[in-house]
């Protein structure tokens, strides 16, 4: 009986010490649980992510047919063109107020429109989406970024921004001297943004933070991501670059001003001077040469590459260059296609459309050339790519158009009278063949 009841006692010392030591143990861990959490939580205010809600961040490339000026980063305006033998409108709208900046079209075929007081999303059929007033200055230029926001940078320096549904994001003051002329956006890789605005430069990230900030010596003429790399060419011929950590690093001077610039390949950046010569630089090795004189460029040229073996030139008086790149002496062959400024696309094929001012709109493709009579206006504002071998052209006016197979769908007027739009068809001997031959600068 007494061993019994020292068997119970023994049990019950045992069960007290475990007691003491759970206790003990959950007094010492319990602060070191709470700590930890307060450690993670500043550490997640600090870098502006909160602990209880998931982030999502993006990156790339935005998904799109037309995501910036110049369609994409590379400043390129390479797009698939629709078979010229099927070439016809898709459907038309006019916008009240007019156009002022360059078209996006997303990766689902929307087409996001910047007027002077106003933006739109148009739906693939050419239908509103949305449609929202803007407070502030005109637009003068448009872009998609990585996370599918779509962002405007106005006139007086308001940079604005609203969601693939229509809910409107951030809006901010880009707080720059004003006067500035040119102004700029490029979606960045990191998902970040670029704005340049007369001679400053600006990354913001997709919630409208300013990032980091500089000042070059001249206006930015153009921006382009190259490899990841951000290339900045300047009003007064100067190329740099800038990785948003120090200031603005100068690679190269083209010995002249400078008005345009594309990417024509990894190793080739085209650049357009005031004078109208085309030069091409290579990152690599920081060397540079002259390829062609383009007369009558003009300061509103527009400068695109199909590939490493082709560029085309639109310039201000209405003349088409095309620039054979792949050649010892490159070849350039250039005609008249109008009598003003306009805008232009070219594909790797070697294809080429343009939207020239008083002139019908044009796919030329080998030796033929085929024109829509009835898209045709006094000042172009845009000519994009819209997804599926069709375009996107649009004109100060507010005149808006889709273009593409005619066979995919009749011709429709949406929201206006009218039905189906004539297409006019001709041909032209081939291009290189009916081109006078230029001549590379000494």
């Amino acid at each position: 009986m007494m061993r019994s009841v020292d068997r119970l006692r023994s049990v019950d010392r045992l069960r007290s010490v475990a007691r003491l030591r759970s206790a003990a143990l959950l007094r010492g861990v319990l602060p070191a649980v709470f700590a930890l959490g307060s450690l993670s939580s500043a550490a997640a205010q600090a870098s502006g992510l909160s602990s209880a809600l998931p982030h999502i961040l993006h990156h790339g490339p935005p998904a799109g047919a037309s995501v910036a000026p110049g369609v994409d980063g590379s400043r390129s305006r390479r797009a698939s063109l629709p078979s010229p033998a099927q070439l016809g409108v898709l459907w038309q709208r006019l916008l009240p107020g007019g156009i002022s900046a360059n078209l996006l079209v997303d990766a689902r075929g929307n087409v996001f429109v910047a007027g002077p007081s106003r933006v739109w999303q148009l739906g693939p059929d050419g239908r509103d989406q949305y449609s929202r007033a803007l407070d502030r200055s005109s637009p003068v230029a448009a872009a998609l970024l990585a996370d599918d926001q779509r962002v405007v940078l106005g006139r007086e320096g308001t940079l604005a921004s609203w969601s693939a549904r229509g809910t409107s994001g951030f809006v901010v003051e880009l707080q720059l001297p004003a006067g500035w002329t040119r102004g700029g956006l490029l979606p960045l890789p990191d998902g970040n943004l670029l704005v340049s605005a007369g001679p400053w430069l600006q990354q913001r990230s997709p919630a409208g933070e300013l990032l980091a900030q500089a000042q070059v010596g001249a206006s930015v003429v153009e921006t382009v991501v190259s490899g990841g790399q951000i290339l900045i060419l300047t009003e007064g011929g100067e190329l740099l670059d800038w990785n948003g950590r120090s200031y603005p690093r100068s690679l190269a001077s083209l010995g002249t001003s400078a008005q345009a610039a594309a990417l024509a390949g990894p190793e080739r950046l085209l650049a357009l001077t005031g004078a109208g010569t085309l030069m091409e630089w290579n990152p690599s090795t920081s060397q540079q040469r002259k390829l062609a004189m383009l007369e009558g460029a003009g300061g509103a040229a527009r400068l695109s590459a199909a590939g490493a073996e082709l560029s085309h030139v639109l310039g201000s008086n209405g003349v088409l260059s095309a620039v054979k790149l792949d050649m010892e002496v490159p070849g350039v062959a250039a005609r008249s296609v109008g009598s003003g400024p306009g805008e232009l696309v070219t594909s790797s094929d070697g294809s080429v459309a343009w939207l020239v001012a008083s002139a019908p709109f044009t796919v030329q493709h080998g030796s033929e050339l085929h024109s829509l009579e009835a898209v045709s206006c006094a000042q172009p504002a845009s000519l994009v790519p819209a997804g599926n071998g069709q375009l996107a052209a649009a004109c100060r006016s507010g005149q808006l158009w889709r273009i593409g197979p005619a066979a995919a769908t009749s011709n429709t007027t949406v929201g206006a009278s009218g039905a189906s739009l004539p297409i006019g068809t001709r041909r032209i001997e081939d291009l290189y063949s009916s081109y006078e031959l230029g001549s590379v600068p000494p």
